[in-house]
C-alpha cells in the first residue's frame, strides 16, 4: 500500500482534509473482495427450527407433567433450563458457526467490506471458536468487534 496516499488530503481547513481522507478511505473499502460462503441455507434453517420446535414441545411436556403431578413451577422451570443446556451445549459450536456463516452469506457488502482487520471480524470469530472453544472464542470475537473502528485495524489472528 502507498503510505503517502493521505498526504494529498492536507488542506487549510480541517473539514476539507477530513473529507478528502474519507473519500480515499471509502474508495479503498469498496475495493475489498468479499467472499460469500456456499451454504445450504434451507437445511441450516430447518435444523435451527427443528431444535426450536423440539425445545418448545419439551417445555410444554415438562410443564404439563409438572401440573399433573402438582410440582412447583420453579422446579419445572429448572428442569426446562437444564434441558435447554442439554440441547445447546453439545450443539453450541455448530450454532455459532452457522450463525456466522449465514451473516457472511447475507450481510450487505458495504457492511462486510467495512471491517478494518485481516482476517475479517466474522472470520476471526470462526477461527477463535474453533481454536479456543465456544465460550472463550465468542468472548474473543465480541472483543474484536468492539475494537473494529478507527484507528484500530491491521492483521490480527486469534
Amino acid at each position: 500500500m502507498d503510505e503517502n496516499k493521505y498526504e494529498s488530503t492536507v488542506s487549510a481547513s480541517k473539514e476539507e482534509s477530513l473529507l478528502k481522507a474519507l473519500e480515499i478511505f471509502e474508495a479503498e473499502q469498496s475495493k475489498k473482495e468479499i467472499t460469500r460462503p456456499e451454504l445450504n441455507t434451507k437445511r441450516i434453517l430447518l435444523v435451527f427450527f427443528g431444535w426450536l420446535v423440539s425445545y418448545a414441545l419439551i417445555c410444554t411436556a415438562v410443564f404439563a407433567i409438572g401440573n399433573e403431578l402438582r410440582i412447583s413451577g420453579w422446579i419445572s422451570a429448572a428442569v426446562v433450563f437444564i434441558l435447554l443446556l442439554a440441547i445447546l451445549i453439545p450443539n453450541a459450536k455448530k450454532l455459532i458457526r452457522n450463525s456466522v456463516l449465514l451473516y457472511q452469506k447475507y450481510a450487505p457488502e458495504k457492511v462486510r467490506a467495512s471491517c478494518l482487520f485481516t482476517p475479517s471480524c466474522s472470520e476471526y470469530m470462526l477461527l477463535a471458536v474453533e481454536k479456543h472453544g465456544v465460550i472463550k472464542g465468542v468472548s474473543m470475537g465480541i472483543k474484536r468487534l468492539l475494537r473494529c473502528h478507527h484507528p484500530n485495524g491491521g492483521i490480527d489472528y486469534p
